[in-house]
């Protein structure tokens, strides 16, 4: 992977271009936020942010990567607390937060799960709604997974097996097909247009999210991708 590390300590700078480097991937370390937005255009497959920067507030540079690339993974990398950071990191745009000092085990196994992430996925698309299925299946398309669309729920039971599905709440059947995703070990996105009782019970079932519509298509493929890669 082509990894954005952006750090104004240079010897975090240089401990993770190390480990990165010899894993294979290629790494772009720059030392505050404008040498980091700078470099967008040249292309990311991960970025690795750290918050207190010495020019740009970093949450301002977490956004400005997810304006520019929405679907591009960035973890925090930060000595700054979990607990009080870790929320306002997520609001900016963060998919995951990692303390300072860095574990280098832990370092290799994020960077490693993101790029499992990144890897096609087999999905089964169901949402009887045209407009928001086709945005998801665009989504899902452009980051290289191969899309099938079905009319009900039950079709995703014939033909090849998907490693994620996607199905409507209001759709007949849905809870037949949840239950059989669950047992055979397929993350099981259902969509719904609103918080309802049954939210729980299809969880038991075995969905693995229950989304509200609309849903963000390039933050639904960045969260199944995540998920597959766990």
């Amino acid at each position: 992977m082509r990894i954005l590390l952006v750090d104004d300590d240079p010897a975090i700078r240089k401990l993770c271009a190390t480990a990165l480097v010899r894993l294979g991937h290629e790494v772009v370390p720059c030392r505050n936020g404008r040498e980091a937005l700078g470099q967008l255009h040249t292309g990311f497959d991960l970025a690795l942010c750290d918050i207190g920067l010495p020019d740009i507030n970093g949450f301002d540079v977490i956004r400005a990567i997810k304006e520019h690339a929405p679907g591009l993974p960035v973890i925090v990398i930060s000595a700054l607390d979990q607990e009080e950071w870790g929320k306002k990191a997520t609001e900016a745009g963060a998919d995951h937060f990692m303390a300072k000092p860095l574990r280098l085990s832990a370092l290799r196994n994020e960077v490693a799960m993101a790029a499992r992430a990144q890897a096609h996925l087999m999905v089964c698309l169901q949402d009887p709604d045209a407009d928001h299925r086709l945005a998801l299946q665009a989504a899902f398309s452009r980051g290289g997974c191969h899309v099938r669309v079905v009319e009900v729920p039950a079709d995703a039971m014939d033909g090849a097996t998907p490693e994620l599905l996607i199905v409507d709440a209001n759709s007949p059947g849905v809870e037949a097909v949840v239950r059989w995703a669950g047992a055979h070990g397929i993350h099981c996105f259902v969509l719904v247009r609103s918080p309802r009782s049954y939210d729980d019970r299809l969880l038991r079932m075995g969905a693995s999210l229950i989304l509200q519509k609309p849903v963000d298509p390039e933050a639904l493929l960045l969260q199944a991708g995540f998920l597959s890669a766990r």
